[in-house]
């Protein structure tokens, strides 16, 4: 792939854990966190990354979606860290009967190739890679008041959501970031988490494309004439080494005759 993809800075509780006594701690004791955020980085997919096809760069995509694939355990330590909404995870935990995996998306059924590509053969029976996977995803970019009041009022905050109906203004519009899986609203962050206004993405290329984000050219596309050249070398080299490798022994041609019938040289010829 010819894009790499980084996101941040995002923010995680980076404070020490230590256990500290507490009387109505089973044991008396609990583990607590001395607090203290710090930033940090992470890699992103470029299979799970959709940024604004009408943008030519990062810089000038309005909007971003990335998918996140957690299973049960993944997801709920994304709520735990991401504060999602506690109702909303609730009733997808415990309603949602059939997840998003590759009969709802057809897209996804690429994972399956990928893992059996790399040996990670077959699951079994029926199930496939994303029987136990959730598909959530992150919506990154800008919005209207009046949809961010929208958004924030199917979370219960109505008196947020009519601040933000009387605020609006269609020279300000908002950087949100939404989370949401199948039809549940999980979380918005109306506040933009940096005060530039510039993306939490950052998009590199071995080669820039001319028109697209991710149309970047990589690595086996760039060294393609270097590795024709490569297998006709190599090709030569075995070719040589079949003719060189079995003994050759030399004849009067006037009173011996080929084995085969044929003056022509060949490995391991009498």
């Amino acid at each position: 792939l010819g894009s790499g993809i980084i996101k941040g800075p995002i923010v995680r509780d980076q404070g020490p854990r230590l256990w500290i006594t507490d009387e109505q701690a089973p044991g008396g004791w609990k583990l607590a966190s001395e607090g203290g955020a710090a930033p940090k980085y992470r890699r992103v997919n470029p299979w799970h990354f959709f940024p604004d096809p009408t943008a030519e760069t990062i810089e000038d995509a309005g909007f971003t979606f990335e998918r996140h694939l957690p299973n049960k355990k993944r997801l709920r330590q994304m709520a735990r860290e991401m504060d999602f909404d506690k109702e909303a995870m609730r009733k997808l935990l415990t309603e949602t009967t059939k997840h998003q995996g590759e009969g709802a998306d057809p897209n996804l059924s690429y994972l399956s190739e990928l893992r059996s590509m790399e040996g990670g053969g077959e699951i079994g029976g029926d199930q496939n890679v994303m029987d136990d996977r959730f598909v959530v995803w992150e919506f990154y970019g800008q919005l209207e008041p009046d949809q961010v009041a929208t958004l924030i009022r199917a979370l219960g905050r109505n008196e947020d959501a009519d601040r933000y109906e009387e605020e609006a203004d269609p020279l300000n519009p908002l950087m949100v970031r939404v989370f949401f899986c199948d039809d549940r609203l999980l979380k918005i962050e109306e506040d933009h988490i940096l005060d530039s206004g510039e993306s939490l993405y950052s998009v590199v290329a071995f080669e820039k494309a001319e028109s697209s984000i991710l149309g970047c050219a990589g690595v086996p596309r760039l060294m393609r004439h270097e590795q024709a050249m490569l297998n006709a070398a190599v090709r030569m080299m075995m070719d040589n080494a079949s003719l060189s490798v079995g003994p050759q022994i030399v004849v009067d041609k006037e009173r011996i005759m080929p084995e085969n019938g044929a003056w022509k040289l060949t490995a391991r010829k009498v």
